[in-house]
């Protein structure tokens, strides 16, 4: 392991290997000299990945930021020497934040963000992090090359009491004020804030802002309980649309002991109202969503009911010719994922009895999808319920309602697709991603069961396994983006030129792609 812009070793960089053959991870640290050692590893395919603070961390194999690294194909008894990674330094951003009259501002958080690829949409996410100091001085470090957002979220200011002090204007004051979350050059709309690129290690400087101080809106309410008394000790959180939240330490509050609350500091805007409730250890739950406009008064008489989340239950089967071992049963776990994401963790997943029976409790209300993890070999078939298959469908829940009769069908017929990407003159390609993605457009959304990547190994060897039966197509892609394979956007552009090919139930199939590369 060496440093990329000096050559030097670099100790104390923590290497991380992953493949299905592993349960978690491998890990390792280097030494003075930056060498490392990974040894008694299953035969199988490994992903190597290098990290340290103040460096960008890479992934073997890796050319462009947030692009898959190569795989390593590693045979029984095989050893793989000068499996060497470099790490860059990492860019920094860093200026100062003030206030509305230019005076420094402390304590303020600021965010280096980019477009990412998250569940399948291109946002902008939060990469890098700092707190301004009593200077109102940032530094944002270990910063990949690329473009970036410079956003600065303030804590709240009482508007009833700090800024009538501020201002010395009491009789002109009153409505609470907020900072507002701001970007550089220091606007309030992130549509319009500046992009800045920074290059490899490069100190980017006089990045500096201010925020803007802005009238806001206090929402109170009532909370009560499924039986209609005040809910007290309950959880109330406001979600802006779009999931960011909008000022400092988020808005949040509490409800007193008549099941009241009041959130300040509260921007004008749509927003999901969320109230929890639960015990000390968050047993038995209770829930309330509610979609509200906030707008540019005070907006009180707000009213939540909470009720209990709703219950999946349900058996697991196998299908094969084989019987599965005896603890396979208690390998699987079944879980929901929220198509919307709601400010506080859900029900988790649950394990499977040894009769097959599961019984998912508190689910949150909304659309949800089914997750299934299993043990290898086998892999989620279908997910029947009530009959219907709902195996790649959103499952609409309701409060306190209870779904039954789902049926969890596993299987160890496995599909296996695999080859050989190789260029014109027959030379073996690593550089590539190889996708594979149904000729069904339906199916290209988030987390689709139907779109996968085989990153080829070190010989050119691509390998996806688990595909469901169906058409597909298949073709090598030079630099794309982590994630990007669920946008269908990208993957409308990408089935011009791809071969196309029908995956059967468990069938083996190789299928050797041929790529023209740029000269």
């Amino acid at each position: 392991m060496v440093a990329a812009d000096t050559g030097q070793p670099v100790r104390y960089a923590y290497l991380r290997v992953t493949s299905g053959e592993l349960r978690g991870w491998r890990a390792a640290v280097t030494e003075a000299n930056g060498r490392y050692r990974l040894e008694e590893l299953p035969p199988g395919r490994y992903t190597v990945t290098a990290s340290k603070t103040g460096f960008v961390s890479v992934t073997f194999g890796q050319r462009r930021v947030l692009e898959p690294g190569t795989p390593l194909e590693v045979g029984e008894g095989e050893t793989l020497d000068e499996i060497d990674l470099a790490l860059p330094r990492g860019s920094v951003i860093t200026g100062q934040v003030v206030d509305e009259v230019g005076e420094p501002l402390a304590g303020v958080g600021v965010r280096a963000m980019r477009h990412e690829y998250r569940q399948g949409e291109r946002r902008l996410a939060a990469v890098g992090a700092n707190t301004s100091d009593d200077r109102g001085q940032y530094r944002v470090y270990g910063l990949a090359p690329g473009t970036y957002y410079v956003s600065a979220v303030a804590r709240f200011i009482d508007g009833g009491g700090q800024a009538r002090g501020r201002f010395g204007r009491a009789s002109q004051v009153e409505q609470d004020m907020g900072y507002a979350p701001s970007y550089y050059p220091g606007i309030t709309s992130a549509a319009q804030a500046m992009p800045l690129t920074v290059g490899l290690a490069q100190e980017m400087t006089g990045v500096s802002f201010g925020v803007q101080l802005v009238p806001t809106v206090r929402v109170a309410g009532l909370v009560l309980s499924p039986e209609g008394a005040p809910a007290t000790r309950s959880a109330v959180s406001f979600v802006p649309d779009g999931g960011a939240r909008g000022f400092g330490g988020g808005l949040d509050a509490q409800t007193q002991s008549d099941g009241t609350f009041t959130v300040r500091n509260v921007p004008p805007g749509r927003y999901l109202a969320v109230a929890r409730s639960g015990g000390r250890r968050r047993e038995n739950p209770l829930f309330a969503v509610q979609s509200i406009t906030v707008a540019g008064s005070e907006l009180s008489g707000l009213t939540m009911m909470l009720s209990a989340g709703a219950t999946i239950s349900g058996s697991v089967v196998f299908e094969s010719n084989t019987l599965p071992p005896d603890d396979a049963l208690s390998r699987v776990r079944i879980s929901t994922r929220p198509l919307q994401t709601l400010p506080f963790g859900t029900n988790g997943s649950i394990g499977v009895g040894a009769n097959g029976i599961f019984r998912l409790t508190t689910v949150p209300m909304g659309a949800h999808l089914f997750q299934v993890d299993a043990p290898d070999p086998w892999l989620l078939k279908t997910i029947y319920v009530d009959g219907r298959d709902m195996t790649d469908a959103p499952l609409e829940l309701t409060p306190r309602v209870e779904i039954e009769n789902v049926s969890v069908v596993l299987t160890d017929q496995v599909s296996e697709l695999s080859g050989l990407v190789s260029d014109g003159t027959g030379r073996p390609v690593s550089e590539l991603t190889v996708l594979v993605f149904s000729t069904d457009p339906e199916l290209w959304r988030s987390q689709s069961r139907q779109v996968a990547v085989g990153r080829p190994d070190q010989n050119g060897h691509y390998q996806v396994r688990g595909l469901p039966a169906g058409e597909y197509y298949v073709v090598g892609v030079d630099g794309i983006e982590q994630g990007s394979w669920f946008d269908p956007a990208v993957l409308g552009r990408l089935n011009r030129n791809a071969d196309r090919l029908r995956i059967r139930e468990g069938e083996i199939l190789t299928h050797d792609l041929r790529v023209d590369l740029p000269s």
